[in-house]
């Protein structure tokens, strides 16, 4: 079910693109000779992403991701890989978290570190999986280095790298605002 699912968005994505003008890859990236293609490779994974998905709600993600990669001559196989993977190891909240950063000027953030604070207990798993996405590189504050969880400031959160790649790639605008709202009430 799963498989078919992350097919139909994938789907759904190429069509989309194609009546937007948007031109597939011509980088051999579906023709790679007597070799398999890099997009039977990296559709392979993304299939194999969604079977052992057990969060459903990143389905329609990784469908994006296949479905808008086949557009993108700049992703090169390896950095596709790379990005599934990526992927795979996120939570869909840490989704909801990469989808609110560009958000947050819709939300009050809190505007400091969690140091010495009593923190809510709903909070502190949020404050791990932040954690964990600046430790992939994928989030930063500014500069500022985090030590751990209680060094989260949700207000300086910016994008980066491999993060701006997966938002953009996977179209993480579009996830409901409601899932961001859930996330967004536990970092005031």
């Amino acid at each position: 079910v799963r498989i078919g699912a992350v097919a139909a968005f994938a789907i759904s994505k190429v069509q989309e693109n194609l009546s937007r003008g948007r031109c597939p890859r011509d980088d051999g990236f579906f023709n790679d000779g007597d070799n398999r293609s890099t997009a039977e490779e990296i559709s392979e994974g993304v299939f194999q992403a969604a079977q052992k998905e057990y969060e459903e709600k990143k389905i329609k993600y990784l469908g994006n991701l296949l479905g808008n990669i086949a557009f993108t001559p700049n992703v090169t196989g390896a950095n596709a890989n790379f990005l599934i993977r990526t992927a795979q190891d996120l939570t869909y909240r840490q989704f909801c978290i990469l989808a609110l950063i560009p958000r947050a000027k819709f939300y009050t953030m809190r505007p400091n570190d969690y140091r010495g604070s009593a923190i809510p207990l709903e909070t502190i798993p949020i404050l791990y999986e932040i954690t964990a996405l600046y430790n992939q590189g994928l989030i930063n504050f500014g500069g500022e280095v985090l030590f751990g969880p209680t060094d989260v400031n949700p207000a300086k959160m910016k994008m980066q790298g491999i993060g701006a790649d997966l938002y953009n790639h996977m179209e993480l605008a579009s996830i409901p605002q409601s899932d961001t709202d859930e996330v967004a009430k536990y970092l005031r």
